[in-house]
């Protein structure tokens, strides 16, 4: 039945599969190398492997040398030095050893105010989101392509709304404003976040003083105000590739050189201290294309730069956060009470038109580690961070 080899080869029976033993690898199809020290590692076996939960057993493997070996058809069979019995799928090793293709990913469409998509492209229903992983895969997908989406039909309640939504994705980020916030405006001078005022807010991404920044954002208008507080939109990947495009020389210092973000609160307890150094433009490794926009000119601190960096720092800068004012890339609406909008928050700018009267906005950050978990858990094929 197999073609067993106790020497250097073996190949499959229908010969589409040539495998070379070496001194501590083997060779398949004279292309892919793989140790055997690699291949008792990731075994599969009861013995090695826990299905159950997804764990090894076995920490590291001891015993990596070979007694024998065969293949047959896509099947690698391999028998080690304490007995124990091992099979592969070839085909599966050359998938999972193959240079990634970034094209089968899921793929973001950048958006300009004018091109703002439809609503009814970037919404779902909030039962079908709820109860169906057709409708939370909806709502995933339209987040990693558009940078957001829609909820509708949500419960007009922090618990029973808003917290939900972001519960069915994943766990909620415990933040220095707790897991979830409700924004008043008789909060305000109760806290050191200019959020909690009834004036503007220009576009901005939100926790640039943490590491990693939130991946999420969610805002739910329990109640509008009378007059103003409409949400606006800038798409931050749009923005970099429009500053990079004007300003080449703008795109290399703001990818290059880590800015310093803060957070400070001392006015009651409890006391909070965050800063982080990171880069605007954040690209994918080894890769020019976008992965993450860090920008907040409110939380923008820069105590020590030298000459050089000053001049470049401020010959810059006013100039990419004049160009995320302006209406080409601000959209501006209101959101109703019974929806939810979930913000990517690696992506999108998003501010506040000011307003008068009383005005209720609750959300929450979600960790884009989670965010990521979730797609892949749907199948979504979302690009990596490493």
């Amino acid at each position: 039945m197999f073609r067993l080899f106790h020497r250097n080869f073996c190949t499959s029976r229908s010969a589409l599969y040539k495998v070379a033993k070496h001194k501590d690898h083997f060779e398949i199809n004279n292309q892919l190398q793989i140790s055997f020290a690699w291949l008792r590692d990731n075994c599969k076996s009861p013995e090695i492997y826990d299905a159950r939960n997804n764990q090894k057993k076995v920490e590291f493997p001891e015993v990596t040398e070979i007694s024998n070996f065969s293949c047959e058809d896509s099947q690698l069979h391999v028998t080690w030095k304490d007995g124990h019995a091992s099979r592969y799928n070839i085909i599966d090793l050359e998938t999972n050893f193959s240079p990634k293709d970034t094209d089968s990913k899921i793929k973001e469409i950048t958006w300009h105010a004018s091109t703002f998509p439809n609503t009814e492209d970037v919404t779902v229903n909030f039962d079908k989101y709820m109860n169906t992983n057709e409708g939370l895969k909806s709502a995933m997908e339209k987040i990693c392509i558009y940078g957001f989406c829609f909820v509708s039909g949500t419960p007009v309640s922090t618990k029973l709304g808003t917290k939900v939504v972001a519960e069915r994705i994943g766990p909620i980020f415990q933040s220095t404003y707790g897991d979830m916030w409700e924004l008043t405006s008789k909060q305000a001078g109760t806290t050191s976040d200019a959020s909690y005022d009834s004036g503007k807010l220009e576009p901005h991404t939100d926790a640039t003083y943490n590491s990693p920044a939130a991946g999420l954002q969610l805002f739910h208008c329990l109640q509008p105000a009378p007059d103003g507080g409409d949400t606006m939109l800038v798409d931050g990947f749009q923005l970099a590739l429009d500053f990079k495009e004007k300003s080449p020389e703008g795109f290399e210092f703001f990818s290059t050189y880590p800015l310093e973000s803060r957070y400070l609160h001392n006015s009651s307890e409890p006391h909070a201290h965050y800063k982080m150094r990171d880069l605007v433009f954040k690209m994918y490794p080894n890769s020019q294309d976008l992965m993450q926009v860090r920008l907040n000119s409110y939380r923008a601190f820069h105590p020590s730069m030298d000459l050089s960096t000053q001049q470049k720092y401020y010959s810059f800068f006013p100039n990419l956060i004049e160009m995320s004012k302006e209406p080409k890339y601000k959209k501006t609406f209101s959101l109703d009470p019974d929806v939810v909008l979930i913000v990517n928050n690696w992506r999108l700018l998003h501010g506040r038109t000011e307003f008068k009267g009383q005005r209720t906005l609750s959300g929450c950050y979600m960790g884009h580690m989670d965010f990521m978990s979730r797609c892949r858990s749907l199948g979504i094929p979302v690009r990596e961070t490493f």
